[in-house]
């Protein structure tokens, strides 16, 4: 995804990430602060480790969803992918919604989830996966 001038508009702004290893923009929205201390937000967290060598085409295909999710998903509060600074292969999905709702439909109803599903659940590729489903209580803050 390239970021164009509707983006500006929307408010997100790029943020260069040097220190990783592979050619990443992690974009923040001013629009999303506000929602932050809200209560009640869906999150959804997965841990996973993943086969050594399939990492870069997780990555690849991990980046065109989020891509997608940026782009047609706009009640979609976060969709990050972080990596252990421990552990290479560990990775941990963090997806933040208004509602469970919004996760169920459109995100887990688009044919780009659908695939990346498919993909990742018959590729082999994840070695280990566990993740906890919450809302956010509005005690404490996710940004400044």
């Amino acid at each position: 995804h390239v970021r164009g001038d509707t983006d500006t508009a929307r408010g997100f702004q790029p943020r260069r990430r040097p220190d990783r290893p592979f050619n990443v923009l992690a974009f923040s929205s001013s629009r999303t602060k506000t929602s932050c201390a809200m209560s009640g937000v869906f999150c959804l967290y997965i841990r996973v480790k993943l086969k050594t060598d399939a990492i870069p085409e997780f990555l690849e295909r991990w980046g065109k969803l989020a891509s997608h999710v940026r782009a047609n998903e706009p009640e979609t509060l976060s969709y990050e992918l972080c990596r252990s600074d421990q552990n290479e292969d560990e990775f941990m999905i963090v997806e933040r919604y208004p509602s469970r709702a919004q996760l169920e439909d459109p995100h887990q109803t688009s044919e780009e989830f659908k695939a990346f599903k498919e993909w990742w659940t018959s590729s082999g590729v994840v070695l280990e996966k566990s993740g906890m489903s919450c809302v956010e209580t509005g005690v404490g803050y996710m940004s400044k």
